[in-house]
């Protein structure tokens, strides 16, 4: 201990008091931690991930709030009963905030999953998200390999897409489009053909004037523009109508 220190803490009875004092006095990294953290999941929402990458984020964020928690909590957990209290009130509070920044295709089983008494736990939430969703949609995985160009009208219509693609292991291309693009026209005749060489790969198209949200959402600045997207998340980007490239990048991110 330095002799700043010391001199500071001369007042100290005990070497208990004395460890208390300097703990509070310097130990402010779990605070700024738990500040960060919590700030993280409070502005984390589904957007383009796929509900599976999202979930794995938001539980990822809360075992290391939770870790960074227990310590400040030791001492108030002496009170038989206390500890499965505060744990199940940190557990609800962080499946409000995963319940909270879901895309609104989910909208229906998070007013079922809200109902619930008690509420069940992140990963029976999950598990039920999971199953809504194949539910509403048995037969998209399917729909997306079968030779055909899927058209894209809305953000909700992509989200549902890319979710069966996520499920089903797929890689997925976007194709943003516009009917006045002579490139664009150009190019389509070729895209059009390319489920039936790629069975495995989920092909979408969006016209940036019909599906402006969905341009929106991709910063699409440029047509005709090709987003690779695998598990929800965007992994490459071709922004041309060279052929060659869009095929090379196909067999790269297929496999």
């Amino acid at each position: 201990m330095t002799k700043e220190i010391s001199d500071s803490v001369g007042y100290v009875n005990d070497s208990a008091e004395l460890w208390k004092v300097l703990e509070d006095r310097y130990d402010h990294a779990n605070g700024l931690k738990i500040y960060e953290i919590q700030k993280e999941i409070n502005n984390l929402t589904q957007g383009i991930l796929d509900i599976t990458a999202y979930y794995t984020r938001m539980k990822k964020l809360g075992e290391e709030l939770s870790t960074l928690n227990l310590r400040s909590q030791c001492d108030s957990l002496c009170i038989s009963g206390a500890e499965d209290i505060i744990n199940k009130a940190e557990q609800d509070r962080l499946l409000i905030q995963f319940l909270i920044g879901l895309n609104e295709v989910y909208s229906a089983v998070r007013g079922n999953i809200l109902t619930m008494n008690p509420l069940p736990s992140m990963a029976q939430a999950f598990s039920l998200l999971i199953q809504e969703e194949k539910q509403n949609d048995p037969d998209s995985a399917s729909d997306l390999n079968d030779g055909k160009i899927v058209d894209i009208h809305s953000v909700n219509e992509l989200e549902t897409k890319l979710n069966a693609a996520s499920e089903a292991s797929c890689l997925a291309i976007l194709y943003f489009t516009v009917t006045w693009c002579g490139p664009c026209r150009y190019f389509s005749p070729f895209y059009t053909n390319l489920p039936g060489t790629y069975p495995k790969v989920t092909f979408l198209k969006a016209d940036v004037d019909e599906a402006r949200d969905v341009a929106s959402r991709w910063n699409v600045s440029f047509v005709p523009s090709f987003f690779f997207i695998k598990y929800g998340k965007e992994v490459d980007k071709v922004v041309s109508t060279d052929k060659n490239s869009l095929e090379k990048k196909i067999t790269q991110y297929a496999g």
